[in-house]
């Protein structure tokens, strides 16, 4: 059989339990043109014997072919990014003292070739308050990263000051190459700051759209004159999970009443409309926080114990509140507002609306609230959803990009083609909580692969899905991005015989490989692995340079930029038992199909040990990339190129390791490594055969493959 990468999509029906399937060839489910990504070739480790050239095909040989005049599209740079995050110093690259990124983060980001950062990250990002992390550093207040289900834990630690703050992170990225895709929180934004951030961001000097402050002429006096120009904007980080939903939930309307009297699931059900369009929110009983001199805010529970001390100052978690909405409670004790706590007397507050303030007495001027009680408070306060926030930043720059940090398919047909939007963020992260923990590395790493092929499908139909709600003009234009991408199973699954830190493995960086193939076939024009350090590398100080760096730079490095039609034949695939999909994205899982608790709709999937792309250069160079995803085979197949004539050396890296749970140190560097090597060809097939769990990059240069123009 023959899989076809440039196929057209034709629609599918739902899969009901399939009989066992003995396929001799493994064909991926691909159902729109593919995109070439960037080559995560690797130079084979060579171990495994090089064939003969120009040994013909059989039937039951591996075939690969390419067409270099088959164009497929220009692969967007967008996909070779990372999530990376301001907090503590920028997650340790970033030198506090002498303000200065570390020389060790920066050589090897600059080896791995990224092009995208993702700022100020995911979850810590939600509660990030911009103007709190510009000007001096000595005068900035502090910030405070939580998590919105519940009551804020404090993400690490303590609220710190963003040393790595707004224009740290723009001029890092203007100095390195890198561009920024910029994640502003809903938690505590609103439109006009979202404008005044826009206007900051890319408005020149002396033009100020929004009035009042001269924001252009803020950013001027903070060193940097020029408009930082950023393009890309993500409004919310994951607001459909149940952690991070902030004030959504509280939403006073019709519909958030009727999910909390039918005994709302907020692990099933969704808060589109209250995350869309906002309201009035209404909080009961909620604990403040502290506010400092600075401004600085920390919502820790311990903060809303009194000390028992004169003129205590607490916050509301959200403001501004409306006015008169407010009642204080110390301890199960409601006291009073008053106008002036300086001319008062008792049990009572004075209240800031517009900061969230709560002033309390110095125990001549209102009481001291004793000592160890908890000071809560119901409260209403107006918040802004996407639709507002969007029209807001729009206003001062029509030509940014803005996408929505919900992932749910309610979204898309809330939005439909009512409210404009420019694209949806997913987070496709692996979800193997259905392993074994004494699941063997082999096993461990084909759940992982199959896991992986769910997702790409996902990435595809949630597109699908806004292709058909949106208005026939903007079909294509709103697209689907994934910031954060990666496995989860770095931290839930700890395969038998291998020890917790499973990112820094070989085959999570096979993993990574997989998924930016997906992406360059689905025109992805963002994917941001999850995350810069303690991912793409390691921590501080030494950054070591991990497989999934040296993925980055097989394909910004050894492959080229536009897709080219490619087919191969007769892949062998892995038996999986006859594994079907179940549920959709992160949510889903990989199953058996004879699972007693399988629903009548799954899809079946099959593991191919061989994923293929091909591309070209501007300079007219023919790449081929083949990931090979097996465990334990290595594939030998005949590479067919079309117009590939006379003599010449291709030039081959192979990404591969000892096992697949190899990992590089500061004391072992290089036990994983890109090998290179070059072999001569002639006209006709190129035969190789590629390791096991390995990413092979071939290149053949342009003079030797003929190409119409």
């Amino acid at each position: 059989m023959v899989t076809d990468y440039r196929m057209p999509y034709t629609e599918r029906p739902p899969h009901r339990r399939a009989a066992p399937q003995t396929p001799k060839t493994m064909i991926p489910h691909f159902k729109k043109p593919a995109l070439a990504a960037p080559a995560l070739t690797a130079l084979a480790a060579l171990s495994a014997p090089v064939m003969a050239q120009g040994t013909p095909p059989t039937m039951s040989s591996t075939v690969i072919r390419v067409n270099p005049q088959q164009e497929r599209g220009a692969i967007s740079p967008g996909i070779y990014g990372s999530n990376h995050r301001y907090a503590n110093n920028g997650i340790g690259m970033w030198d506090p003292i002498n303000k200065r990124s570390l020389p060790a983060f920066d050589a090897n980001h600059r080896r791995a070739g990224l092009k995208f950062i993702r700022y100020p990250g995911g979850t810590v990002g939600n509660t990030f308050e911009w103007k709190k992390s510009i000007g001096p550093v000595e005068a900035r207040p502090t910030i405070q990263p939580f998590s919105g289900g519940g009551t804020p834990t404090g993400l690490f630690g303590a609220p710190n000051v963003a040393t790595f703050g707004l224009d740290e992170g723009m001029r890092w990225a203007k100095n390195n190459g890198v561009e920024i895709i910029y994640m502003y929180g809903l938690a505590f934004g609103t439109p006009q700051d979202a404008a005044d951030l826009i206007e900051y961001l890319n408005m020149p000097v002396g033009k100020n759209p929004t009035g009042g402050i001269d924001w252009a002429a803020v950013r001027a006096a903070n060193g940097h004159p020029a408009p930082y120009n950023i393009r890309h904007f993500e409004l919310a980080n994951e607001a459909d999970g149940p952690s991070q939903r902030y004030w959504w939930p509280h939403i006073d309307s019709d519909e958030t009443r009727a999910k909390k009297q039918l005994s709302f699931n907020p692990q099933r059900d969704s808060y589109a409309p209250e995350f869309l369009l906002g309201g009035m929110a209404r909080f009961e009983k909620q604990l403040l926080g502290t506010r400092d001199a600075r401004g600085g805010t920390d919502f820790r529970d311990a903060q809303a114990i009194s000390n028992g001390q004169p003129n205590q100052i607490k916050a509301f978690r959200y403001s501004p509140i409306e006015p008169n909405s407010d009642e204080v409670f110390v301890g199960d004790e409601k006291w009073t507002r008053v106008p002036n706590i300086k001319t008062a007397r008792g049990k009572v507050y004075q209240v800031d609306g517009m900061t969230g303030t709560v002033l309390f007495g110095n125990g001549v001027n209102g009481d001291l609230p004793p000592q160890g009680a908890a000071i809560s408070a119901n409260y209403r306060s107006r918040r802004h959803g996407f639709v507002d926030v969007y029209k807001a930043m729009k206003a001062v720059d029509p030509n940014i990009k803005i996408y929505a940090g919900y992932e749910s398919h309610n979204i898309i047909d809330t939005m439909g083609d009512k409210h404009e939007y420019d694209g949806m963020v997913i987070h496709p992260y692996t979800n193997q909580w259905n392993v074994p923990k004494a699941a063997t590395v082999e096993e461990w790493h084909h759940n992982l692969m199959l896991s992986g092929v769910r997702l790409g499908r996902e990435v595809e139909e949630y597109q699908e899905h806004i292709d058909k709600t949106v208005a026939p003009a903007r079909k294509g234009q709103v697209r689907v991005i994934a910031t954060e991408f990666g496995a989860l199973s770095q931290d839930l699954v700890s395969p038998k015989g291998t020890t917790d830190g499973s990112w820094r493995f070989l085959n999570i960086g096979l993993y990574t490989a997989q998924q930016l193939m997906w992406y360059m076939r689905a025109h992805t024009p963002h994917a941001d692995r999850h995350a810069t350090t303690v991912g793409v590398f390691g921590g501080a100080p030494d950054f070591e340079y991990t497989p999934t760096a040296q993925v980055y730079e097989m394909f910004t490095r050894h492959f080229g930029d536009r897709l080219i039609g490619v087919q191969t034949q007769n892949v062998p695939i892995r038996a999986t038992e006859n594994m079907l999909i179940v549920g959709a994205g992160s949510r889903g899982s990989i199953k058996k199909a004879n699972a007693p608790d399988l629903p009548a709709h799954a899809t079946p999937v099959s593991l191919p040990k061989l994923d293929v792309e091909a591309s070209r250069d501007a300079a007219g160079n023919v790449y081929v990339v083949v990931l090979n995803q097996d465990a334990s085979d290595a594939v030998a197949a005949n590479l067919e190129i079309a117009g590939l004539s006379g003599n010449g050396q291709a030039e081959i890296r192979t990404l591969t390791g000892p096992t697949l749970t190899a990992f590089n140190t500061k004391e072992n560097p290089n036990a994983v490594q890109i090998a290179a090597a070059t072999r001569p060809f002639s006209a006709g097939a190129f035969r190789h055969t590629f390791p096991a769990y390995s990413l092979t990059s071939i290149k053949f240069p342009a003079g030797a493959v003929r190409v119409a123009r």
